[in-house]
C-alpha cells in the first residue's frame, strides 16, 4: 500500500502543474484577447471626392470611442456620421483621429461655385454677317437679299453703297434671338473668400478681350458692335483653384 501511494504522488503533482500551466495560458489568451479588442480602430466612408463650394459632405465613421473628426478646413466634430459645408476650396483630407493618431482618411477636392446670370431682353432679328470688303472700317458687314432671295455680299454688283441703299435693302436673317444685357457672375466662393474673377470676350470679328470684373455690360471693353454673337467665358480663381464657365449669348447696343 505504501508503494502505492508513494507512486501516486509524483503522478498528482504532475496533473497540478499541467493545471496551473493551462490556467496561465488560458490567462494569457484573456490578456491578449482584451489588448487586442481595446486597439484603436476607426474607418470612415464619405459620399463624395469632389464638391462645388457650399455643397455639403456626408460621412459615415465606424470609430473608437473619444475619435474625432478633423474635416480639412480647420472644423472638428465627434467621429460619428454626419455632414459639413467645408469653409474652404482645396484638396483637403477628412481624418478620423485619436490622440493625435490619424486613424482614417479621405480626401475630397472643393472647387469654386459659379454662375453667369445674364439679363435678357425682347427677341431681335439676327442678322447675317460676312467679312467686309478691303478698306472699310469695320471688319464685318451685313448680307442684304437680291429681289429673287439670292445674297448680296461686300464686293458683288448692286451692294449698298450709300445710305439710302442701304435703308432701303433688306438683310438677311439669320434667327431671331433675345438681347442680352447686363451679366454678372455669382459665386459664394467669390464672396466668402479672396478670389479673382476674370471675363474673357470672344467674337469672330475682334481681338478676344479679357478683363477683371464681377459684372459685365454691353458696355464693357470690348466692341460688341450692332448685335453680334459673341461667347463670354468667366473664371473664379480663388488661391489657384479654379472653375469656369463659357455660353454663348448676342449682345446689343455699341461698344
Amino acid at each position: 500500500m505504501s508503494e502505492g501511494r508513494e507512486w501516486s504522488t509524483p503522478r498528482v503533482r504532475w496533473i497540478a502543474a499541467a493545471g496551473l500551466v493551462a490556467v496561465a495560458v488560458t490567462g494569457s489568451l484573456l490578456v491578449a484577447a482584451a489588448s487586442w479588442s481595446a486597439a484603436p480602430h476607426g474607418s470612415i466612408a464619405c459620399d463624395a471626392t469632389e464638391v462645388v463650394y457650399g455643397t455639403p459632405v456626408a460621412c459615415t465613421v465606424d470609430a473608437s470611442a473619444g475619435t474625432e473628426l478633423h474635416w480639412g478646413d480647420g472644423a472638428r466634430s465627434p467621429a460619428t456620421a454626419g455632414t459639413h459645408v467645408h469653409a474652404t476650396v482645396g484638396d483637403l483630407t477628412i481624418d478620423v483621429v485619436l490622440d493625435d493618431t490619424v486613424l482614417a482618411s479621405h480626401r475630397v477636392a472643393v472647387v469654386p461655385d459659379l454662375v453667369i446670370a445674364c439679363a435678357y431682353g425682347l427677341d431681335f432679328p439676327v442678322y447675317e454677317l460676312t467679312a467686309s470688303a478691303p478698306g472699310s472700317v469695320q471688319p464685318y458687314d451685313y448680307v442684304y437679299l437680291r429681289d429673287d432671295g439670292q445674297p448680296l455680299r461686300p464686293g458683288d454688283e448692286g451692294y449698298p453703297a450709300t445710305i439710302a441703299e442701304v435703308l432701303a435693302a433688306e438683310r438677311s436673317v439669320v434667327e431671331e434671338a433675345p438681347i442680352v444685357g447686363p451679366c454678372r457672375s455669382e459665386s459664394a466662393a467669390a464672396d466668402d473668400l479672396e478670389a479673382t474673377v476674370t471675363w474673357t470676350i470672344e467674337s469672330a470679328w475682334h481681338p478676344s478681350q479679357t478683363f477683371r470684373s464681377r459684372h459685365a455690360t454691353p458696355g464693357t471693353p470690348g466692341k460688341w458692335d450692332g448685335v453680334q454673337p459673341i461667347e463670354v467665358t468667366v473664371t473664379v480663381d480663388v488661391d489657384g483653384h479654379t472653375a469656369s464657365e463659357r455660353i454663348g449669348v448676342y449682345f446689343g447696343g455699341c461698344g
